[in-house]
Formats: structure tokens, sequence, C-alpha cells
């Protein structure tokens, strides 16, 4: 398989995930669940456990980027509407741009705010089970081979 066709399968997989209820991502641990605890692999979930924190935190911090965008592309529109409003000559236009511009990315914005807000309520979903998975194995006694 060569590598453009798997990152579409990669991608794809990835645009279903996504599109899932968390509720259906809550059921899809099911199974893994219901394994007997000393079968599971602790260094495979601590490992899984400490990349899907990391990728969280970064996540928050670009979403917490968009926010910040959001809002100072709010503070420019309000500023330019407000400066129109009372009179105040902008002496190169400078506001009225920057207001243009914040206007018309709010909306991906705003999209970019939302899509980040379901990401991280997978994020957390997947680790939380993960977590489950970990004590589970951690509290099991070690299976006689």
């Amino acid at each position: 398989m060569d590598e453009t066709h798997r990152l579409g399968e990669e991608a794809l997989h990835f645009g279903r995930w996504f599109a899932q209820s968390k509720y259906h991502l809550m059921a899809g641990f099911l199974g893994e669940l219901q394994r007997p605890a000393a079968e599971r692999d602790a260094a495979r979930l601590r490992d899984r456990y400490c990349r899907a924190l990391t990728h969280a935190q970064r996540v928050h911090t670009a979403r917490g980027v968009v926010t910040f965008l959001l809002a100072l592309g709010v503070v420019a529109t309000a500023s330019s509407a407000l400066a129109d409003a009372l009179g105040v000559p902008a002496p190169t236009g400078y506001l009225e741009r920057a207001a243009a511009i914040a206007g018309s990315i709010s909306a991906l914005l705003i999209a970019l705010r939302l899509l980040f807000d379901r990401y991280l309520v997978r994020v957390d979903v997947a680790a939380t089970f993960l977590a489950l998975q970990l004590t589970a194995a951690s509290a099991a006694p070690p299976s006689r081979a």
C-alpha cells in the first residue's frame, strides 16, 4: 500500500471517528473493558494515556490561541463601530481594515473553536477509558502463565 493511500485511509477513519457521538466512542471501549485485567498490557496503556494527555494539552493550547484571536477580532470590530458612531476619524483607516479582516475570519475562528471543543471531548473520553483500563490492569494480580 503506498503512502498516499494509507494517509487517505487514516483521514477517512479519523473523519468517521470525529463524526460519531461520544456515546458511540464510549461503547467502543466495552470490548476492551470486558477483557480480564490481567491480560491488559499496563505499559502500553500507560503510553497511550500519556500520549492522549500530551495531545490534549496541545489541542487545548491551540484552542486558546483561536479564542484569543476571536476575542481580538471582536474588540477590533467593536472599536471600529464605536469610533464610527462617535465620529472619531481614523488617521489611516487602520481600525476599519482590522475590523474588516476580523469580521472576515470570525466565521472560520468560530468553526475552529467548535471543532476543537468537539475534539477535546473525544480525547477526554478516550483518556478517561484508558485510565480505567490502566487502573484495572495495575490492580490485577499478575497472571500465571
